[in-house]
């Protein structure tokens, strides 16, 4: 088992010196890269949300169906219109682990959340509350703190990542080309 360890970090080492040999990506490769990929370096519209949360359990009095229901409504009246009192509402009732932040569930984009969640969430505008939403998980009021519009990622932003991708994709191709090579010269062996 030792010397197949030591022969597998032999070959990766050769590997890595292999690699080391492949072309350095320019200023020009990541430019063409990104002009050739723009829909890779789009972000999608995010929304900053807040929820409340109350759980159905039908063990417990206090979060039975009917009861929940009606304390969720209550709490939306509350909040309606009063989206500043959000958080405090959240921290006083909800029972998800986000209430000690005031509910805060944080930037998301589309598809993150239930799909029920996401439709409500997208449909709001900015500073709205929703009407109680129901899932698996109980009933829900979500917050719309904040939209941030989709937008194009500049080639600033995303030159260190494009420089990494390409080089990575130049070393193994290296890499590759080297194995190939190898195996051309390597006369088969036979049982």
């Amino acid at each position: 088992m030792r010397q197949a360890l030591q022969r597998e970090l032999l070959f990766d080492g050769i590997l890595q010196k292999i690699a080391a040999r492949s072309i350095t990506i320019g200023d020009i490769d990541i430019q063409l890269y990104y002009e050739m990929n723009r829909e890779r370096f789009m972000q999608p519209e995010t929304r900053l949300v807040r929820q409340i949360l109350i759980t159905v359990n039908n063990d417990y009095a206090e979060n039975q169906y009917d009861t929940v229901l009606q304390r969720i409504r209550n709490i939306a009246a509350q909040a309606t219109g009063n989206a500043k009192q959000f958080g405090k509402l959240a921290r006083q009732y909800s029972e998800c682990p986000t209430a000690m932040e005031g509910g805060k569930l944080g930037n998301l984009p589309y598809g993150k959340l239930y799909p029920q969640l996401d439709a409500a969430l997208f449909a709001l505008s900015m500073g709205q509350v929703s009407a109680p939403i129901e899932t698996e998980l109980g009933f829900h009021l979500l917050l719309c703190e904040h939209i941030y519009p989709a937008q194009q990622v500049s080639l600033t932003k995303a030159k260190a990542q494009i420089r990494t991708q390409l080089q990575e994709r130049a070393q193994r191709n290296c890499q590759k080309e080297w194995l190939k090579q190898l195996q051309a010269t390597t006369p088969e062996v036979s049982p």
